[in-house]
């Protein structure tokens, strides 16, 4: 996150259905093609083209038949204001014929991207944000005449149900605060957001659930009655319908989420020329844990029955309930139980002689209560 005003997200074949952005979506498509839906169109993404998605609006996202690397860079719409009027943005590489524009616009978005995860880059980010800001409000913002005042209620929409979404709110107290009919603000809502008004709350819900799902380990009813819903059985209706899933086994999905993102993370540092994909293969090989069975098998020495005389040394190391249970279950070697950087002086002075450590007597343990 960028000074709490832009997020960088990095996809590898990406597949939403229903998603929906509380703020401005920037896409990005690297590697691939990316099919996305939206409530009035359907467009198809190819590499190097760049897409803008108004805030609230619920689209789909689905990789084509390659690996597909998208970025996905989300704006506060705050940034997009002026004189306390939200400015609407019109970007899409597919269908403005102003390519050099455009070309800009990638320059800026790579270095942005060059700066992921690397903290002392801070100062180069924040340069490429504004210069990325700068250049959507230049070459990119729609002309006041051609928009009309339903993109303003939109935006106070928008604000309203975001501030008070852990609260109970309706249509009716919407439409008394913007002094508009609630049938009027339904059609308005439908219109441009593709969905109900509850509808679009349920999905401001469920993307603020869905945060807590992935980052915290609270549980899913506190997790539901802090975002708004009344209970859990009407967050696990309402999440089913989204997900087609419970909102834990969403949270154990993301576990496999987070190895999909790392791999993410190395397509993108590959397609940016900072890492061979050779690399990429001497670094999963050395996570790989290798067993030689072929080598002969040397079966342990039973040292159970055996007691390991750590003197005042285990006092500092274990608790009087460990002491209790190590006294009554297993008596093991000392230089079995500790590390040997731990153990080698303070067994010193028997010289590696193990019997005189593995046979104390019974009245020198320091376990014995």
């Amino acid at each position: 996150m960028i000074s709490g005003e832009l997020f960088m997200d990095v996809l590898l074949s990406p597949e939403e259905e229903n998603h929906c952005g509380t703020e401005g979506e920037l896409l990005y498509v690297l590697e691939g093609t990316l099919h996305v839906s939206l409530p009035q169109r359907a467009l198809t993404l190819s590499p190097e083209d760049i897409f803008y998605i108004t805030p609230g609006l619920i689209y789909a996202l689905h990789s084509g038949a390659q690996d597909t690397l998208l970025c996905r860079f989300t704006i506060d719409p705050a940034f997009l204001s002026q004189n306390g009027r939200h400015l609407s943005l019109w970007c899409s590489s597919q269908d403005d014929p102003d390519a050099s524009s455009y070309a800009e616009l990638r320059r800026t978005l790579r270095t942005l991207l060059s700066t992921k995860g690397k903290p002392d880059l801070y100062y180069a980010r924040m340069s490429a944000f504004y210069h990325l800001l700068d250049h959507l409000l230049a070459y990119h913002t729609v002309a006041a005449e051609q928009t009309d005042n339903a993109q303003d209620r939109l935006m106070l929409i928008r604000q309203y149900v975001e501030q008070n979404y852990k609260n109970k709110i309706s249509l009716q107290d919407l439409s008394r605060m913007l002094h508009y009919s609630p049938a009027h603000l339904s059609r308005l809502i439908k219109r441009y957001l593709g969905t109900t008004f509850t509808g679009y709350v349920h999905n401001v819900r469920l993307h603020h659930v869905t945060e807590q799902l992935k980052n915290t380990s609270r549980q899913i009813t506190e997790i539901a009655l802090d975002c708004g819903f009344m209970s859990i059985s009407a967050l696990n209706k309402v999440f089913q319908q989204k997900y087609n899933c419970s909102p834990s086994a969403y949270r154990q999905s993301h576990a496999v989420q987070k190895d999909i993102d790392q791999e993410a993370e190395k397509r993108l540092l590959i397609h940016l020329g900072e890492l061979e994909p050779d690399d990429v293969m001497s670094m999963r090989s050395e996570q790989t844990l290798r067993v030689d069975r072929s080598a002969p098998a040397t079966p342990l020495k039973p040292i159970w029955n055996f007691a390991a005389n750590a003197g005042s040394f285990a006092v500092y190391c274990l608790g009087p309930t460990i002491k209790r249970s190590v006294l009554c279950t297993t008596w093991a070697c000392a230089t079995s139980v500790f590390p040997t950087c731990w153990t080698g002086g303070l067994f010193s002075r028997w010289s590696g002689d193990r019997r005189n450590i593995c046979s104390p007597r019974r009245s020198e343990s320091p376990f014995t209560s």
